[in-house]
């Protein structure tokens, strides 16, 4: 063996060295050599770290195969005499990353982590720790993980597809196959808020559109309507077996469950059968979900052992039984049965536990669009069987919805150069309402002011118009075209027809969406007016600017945000693009009350996704703070907070490369000491008297649209 022996550790303990002895005796001399060597580096600077990885070093060791961990330790070793920092956190993620990517591409992820780490040191840290969007690329060219934000548009459609129906989503933590039943009528399913089962995306996202099809299939096939008032007379004897007492009938699925001792094994045990029984209707109906849905009925591991035992005693009769002509409330009442017989005895759970109609036709044309978005050709023969009746039309012709859906943003750390994958959580917030009183409050503030402002607004919308020539019939007699048809007849060519010209409307061409920032600062009281605080100011001025844009006729949308740490941003639609000023919208922007921090480039990041969802020329976000981005986690607290002026910025570029324009609006005096790290001088501007906020937005909206049409 080499000179190096664990004695070389002297803060180990006796236990910690006898553990270290272990791990050494299961390697060969020169794996043994490389792994003492890289620990002797990291223990000169501080072998502290070591005893946090020591227990990690003997089952990391164990995934390589003999010949590739001495390869792979000798590139470890080289490491740590370049860049030892890295090697705790190495030693953290190898295993997984030799699992993702084997030896070759481990190696090649190794080297390309010690040349980030020679440029930065930090980066090399976050690199070795797999929390940098570098680190993963290298690896594996794309995290394998599915995030629900990513694909629900994709899912939207396959919904609405499958089912014809609008249906809407709401994610969940957790994973369940089959998956949980949806409240009330069906019409919000839940789905996992994230998928990363599987080590490749594909899978992931299969999954995804398992559950989503399974969903369909309780909508198709009765799931949704099942009552169990209505079928009380026979299960009745069943829930008198388990309990010993007669009760009262249940009004719906969940209250039923709960007369059980354990609600979460039937609940379970109805899932499974019940996801077995549309499973099969829905293979019939689409032969093209077959596979998908086979292979999901051979994934293992979601499913309790008391329910593979109970449902093992079921023949293969049963399940032909089902899929030909079963109902919900067959199901349901065979799961009560099996239940009351194998399971009656099962223990309660602690209190604090928890447990867990036709549609239209697809046409040939939406078939082969579901197929491109989601890898399934269903090839599913509807023309029999469904009928296309107005109220389908009128179903197919609703809106898509998203319900609670937490969206995921990648955020750049400037420290290491590089973006923090999937770093932060946003969710969209229902508004209160207050009936439209503030609005009105406002209107009536400004009454003398506002008929300027229209007026001055209706001054643009001549540009909305624009003079077309070319045309066979219009308002005028476009002379150059008639001069050029003469010569053209007087040469002997066939003159054209096109002699008029026109004005013709322009559709709109500008779309800005307005991000309000409703931290706990904007909470503070005016100097002037101790019953008024700043976003009393804020919200008047979207009151007054709404008002103009409806006279100009420009897309707009307002949203406010705030935060409480990366996993929990919040993000307040106040109106949407789709929506008008309507009552409810009115309503919204006297709901909008203080709170949290400001977590800025996430919303950023969240206002670009849906200023690229709307179809405009021209693209504008507008801003709207009371000071510097700061949050809990968002970079060292120093001012001013660079990690948080650097991440904003970033997300700038980032709208900006997506054709959007941003500027930033602030009423903070001292937003020149900090705004400058955020954008550049002419996509900023410190409004330095705070009550003229409201009547001055109208005006900077005005000349800065003026650039951009």
């Amino acid at each position: 063996m080499n000179s190096l022996t664990p004695m070389h550790f002297p803060r180990f303990t006796e236990a910690d060295h006898q553990q270290l002895a272990a791990v050494l005796n299961q390697l060969s001399s020169a794996a043994r050599e490389h792994l003492l060597r890289s620990m002797e580096a990291v223990a000169v600077i501080d072998e502290r770290p070591l005893l946090s990885i020591l227990p990690l070093l003997g089952p990391t060791l164990r995934l390589l195969p003999s010949a590739s961990c001495t390869t792979v330790l000798a590139h470890v070793a080289q490491l740590a005499l370049a860049f030892p920092a890295g090697i705790v956190p190495l030693f953290r993620t190898l295993g997984r990353a030799y699992d993702t990517a084997g030896e070759q591409r481990t190696i090649e992820w190794i080297t390309i982590g010690a040349a980030i780490a020679n440029r930065n040191p930090s980066a090399g840290e976050a690199f070795f720790s797999l929390t940098s969007r570098t680190s993963l690329l290298a690896l594996r060219g794309a995290s394998p993980t599915v995030y629900l934000s990513d694909i629900q548009g994709v899912l939207l459609k396959y919904l609405h597809m499958l089912s014809g129906t609008a249906i809407g989503l709401t994610d969940t933590d957790t994973v369940l196959f089959p998956p949980p039943l949806a409240e009330g009528d069906g019409t919000v399913i839940p789905l996992p808020f994230r998928i990363e089962r599987f080590a490749t995306y594909e899978e992931n996202f299969r999954l995804y559109r398992v559950l989503v099809a399974h969903h369909v299939g309780r909508l198709l096939f009765g799931t949704a309507q099942c009552s169990p008032a209505r079928l009380w007379p026979a299960l009745a004897l069943s829930v008198y077996t388990v309990v010993g007492t007669e009760v009262v009938s249940p009004t719906d699925l969940d209250s039923y469950f709960r007369l059980f001792p354990r609600p979460d094994l039937l609940e379970s045990l109805f899932l499974q059968i019940e996801g077995k029984r549309t499973a099969g209707r829905l293979a019939a109906l689409y032969p093209g979900l077959r596979a998908d849905l086979a292979w999901a009925e051979s994934l293992s591991g979601f499913t309790s052992p008391e329910v593979t035992v109970v449902l093992s005693h079921l023949s293969e009769s049963v399940w032909t039984n089902l899929h030909a002509s079963g109902t919900t409330a067959d199901a349901l009442l065979l799961a009560s049965q099996l239940y009351a017989r194998f399971l009656r005895h099962a223990a309660p759970l602690p209190a604090d536990a928890v447990s867990f109609a036709p549609h239209a036709p697809i046409d040939d044309e939406a078939t082969d669009a579901l197929a491109f978005l989601t890898g399934v050709e269903l090839d599913g023969d509807t023309t029999d069987d469904f009928s296309d009746t107005e109220a389908d039309a009128a179903r197919r012709r609703q809106a898509l919805t998203l319900t609670d859906l937490r969206y995921v943003y990648d955020e750049w750390d400037f420290a290491i150069g590089d973006y923090r994958p999937h770093w932060c959580e946003l969710r969209e917030v229902p508004l209160p309402s207050d009936e439209g009183a503030f609005f009105s409050r406002t209107v009536a503030r400004y009454a003398d002011l506002i008929p300027d402002i229209k007026r001055e607004f209706q001054h643009l919308r001549p540009r909305m118009y624009r003079q077309v020539t070319g045309l066979e019939d219009g308002e005028e007699v476009d002379l150059n075209a008639v001069v050029n048809a003469r010569v053209d007849r007087h040469i002997g060519l066939s003159p054209s027809t096109k002699l008029y010209m026109a004005r013709q409307l322009v559709e709109r061409d500008v779309a800005v969406l307005f991000l309000v920032d409703v931290s706990a600062s904007t909470a503070a009281p005016l100097v002037e007016s101790q019953d008024r605080q700043v976003l009393d100011l804020m919200k008047e001025a979207m009151v007054l600017l709404s008002v103009a844009l409806e006279e100009l006729g420009d897309a707009y949308a307002i949203y406010g945000f705030s935060s409480n740490g990366r996993r929990d941003v919040e993000a307040y639609p106040v109106k949407t693009f789709a929506e008008s000023l309507s009552s409810e919208v009115q309503g919204h922007i006297g709901g909008l009350t203080a709170r949290g921090s400001t977590r800025m480039g996430t919303a950023v990041r969240h206002a670009t996704r849906r200023l690229k969802e709307v179809a405009s020329r021209a693209k504008l976000l507008v801003l709207l703070s009371d000071g510097y981005p700061e949050d809990a986690g968002y970079g060292k607290a120093v001012i001013p907070p660079l990690y948080g002026l650097r991440d904003t910025m970033m997300a700038f570029r980032e709208a900006e490369r997506s054709g959007i324009t941003p500027f930033c609006l602030t009423i903070d005096k001292a937003g020149h000491d900090y705004l400058r790290e955020m954008c550049p001088a002419s996509r900023y501007m410190v409004i330095e008297d705070v009550l003229s906020l409201p009547t001055e937005l109208p005006k900077i909206y005005q000349r800065y649209r003026a650039r951009l049409v």
